[in-house]
């Protein structure tokens, strides 16, 4: 009873190479979640026995938005910025967030931030406004997931309906990226320049997490 706040249940978690280094500390309960985090704390991992899981390879910045995004299912935002600049920069956040979800096989995390990103659509819409992820989030994610991945199909089809999209700019980004604006192009022709993602709705990406 209580275990989550006893002493026995805080992990820390070490992330960054020695120059950068950040530590940080969350409960045991709140990581089960994650594939990897469960392992590395089964008892059958070095990380059992220190409480400490380093993440030398993984950068701070990054952890730290996982975390806070697992415990509140909020990224930190400056509400002083023009609604535009937090709108991409939330963009870039959740690929990042993501793709950490991906590599930690944390599904619940990565489900949560497609409907973060659906969220944004619906800012979108509100405001009038149609902002599509810049190239850094889609390189994020392009980079850090395989081919079909359901966040790289909902990037192409936010881009796809962004009123501002044009063939040259996807051109100028990742190949891959440009492929599968190509190929969602001749597929989804009639929906151009619509609320691609929300006319098909949520579960089309979703399903396959």
């Amino acid at each position: 009873m209580f275990r989550s706040f006893r002493e026995s249940s805080i992990v820390r978690i070490r992330a960054g190479k020695v120059q950068h280094q950040e530590t940080f500390v969350a409960h045991e309960t709140i990581l089960a979640r994650s594939d990897f985090f469960r392992n590395a704390m089964n008892g059958n991992w070095l990380e059992s026995d220190t409480r400490t899981i380093e993440m030398s390879e993984d950068d701070p910045y990054t952890v730290g938005l996982y975390l806070q995004f697992i415990y509140v299912k909020e990224l930190p935002h400056d509400s002083n910025e023009p609604l535009m600049d937090q709108l991409e920069q939330e963009y870039k956040d959740l690929a990042k967030v993501y793709v950490l979800a991906n590599k930690l096989q944390d599904t619940t995390t990565k489900t949560c931030t497609v409907r973060r990103v659906f969220d944004l659509l619906q800012v979108n819409v509100d405001s009038e406004i149609w902002l599509a992820p810049d190239e850094e989030a889609v390189r994020t994610v392009y980079e850090g997931t395989y081919n079909n991945d359901p966040m790289r199909r909902l990037f192409v089809d936010v881009w796809l309906g962004a009123d501002n999209w044009e063939i040259s700019v996807a051109h100028d980004l990742l190949a891959e990226f440009f492929k599968d604006i190509i190929i969602a192009t001749r597929v989804q022709a009639g929906l151009l320049h619509k609320n691609i993602a929300v006319e098909h709705g949520i579960e089309r990406y979703i399903d396959q997490i």
